[in-house]
């Protein structure tokens, strides 16, 4: 063993090569020098619980139960790899927020995907000075490939609904850009909260909605032949007049 200022040196046998360094001058610990580093930790048995190796190329950290490896974390040769389960294990990913609620599940026993939003969106460019739009609104694609809210009935412009009313998220969005005030996600797929007008015909749940004359809202498509290539879902909740917020299935057509 070496000690240095601000560093401590713990040497192999018969080399001068550092295997062991802490450095205090910038926080770090190092393993290895001319041969490859190595952190294992064991269990009570004195098997190999946790390991973290540098391999060539790169590292790798493996996790191991009672039957062998059960999780394994690989970059080395240009990709890297996660891989959970194995050995009599299923493997599994939750990811929760910041309440500690589960809100996706990668299911390995199952294959399954739970996502807790109910809707898949993708986000489109907003018409150049236009604010963002309410939640809920039925929007329509504009010659440039831009959506705004929709303003006539019949309109097979249709592009879907503005996702995120209250809690209801939605569970995939594609083409996201972050938080970019110039765009907005759309519901193409799944239920999502829309604006409806029921003031020329009551709706009831699995009716055929379009766009509608009133800015942004719904209609019940009564002319089936207009509304060939205009429809946006079909309404799941009652709404005799007036307008509301209700829960709809998005199903273009």
């Amino acid at each position: 063993m070496a000690n240095f200022e601000g560093h401590v040196h713990v040497l192999g046998t018969g080399t001068n090569s550092a295997r062991v360094m802490l450095d205090a001058d910038i926080t770090r610990i190092m393993l290895g020098g001319d041969r490859s580093g190595e952190i294992v930790v064991a269990d009570d048995d004195g098997r190999h619980a946790v390991t973290i190796e540098a391999i060539p190329g790169g590292g790798r950290i493996r996790m191991r139960g009672d039957a062998g490896i059960v999780a394994e974390l690989v970059s080395a040769l240009g990709a890297s790899v996660m891989a959970l389960g194995g050995a009599g294990v299923d493997g599994s990913v939750r990811i929760k927020n910041a309440a500690g609620t589960t809100v996706i599940v990668l299911d390995g026993r199952d294959a399954d995907i739970t996502i807790e939003g109910a809707d898949a969106a993708e986000e489109f460019p907003l018409v150049d000075g236009v604010p963002p739009p309410r939640p809920g609104t039925v929007m329509v694609f504009t010659d440039d490939g831009h959506v705004r809210e929709s303003f006539r009935p019949y309109d097979t412009r249709v592009a879907g609904v503005v996702s995120g009313v209250g809690e209801r998220r939605p569970g995939i969005i594609l083409g996201s850009r972050g938080r970019d005030p110039g765009r907005t996600s759309i519901a193409l797929a799944g239920t999502v909260m829309c604006l409806v007008s029921a003031a020329d015909a009551p709706i009831f749940p699995g009716s055929l909605l379009t766009t509608s004359g009133r800015h942004g809202h719904a209609m019940l498509a009564r002319d089936r032949s207009a509304a060939f290539g205009a429809i946006l879902g079909k309404a799941l909740r009652r709404v005799d007049a007036g307008r509301d917020l209700i829960p709809v299935l998005v199903a273009l057509r």
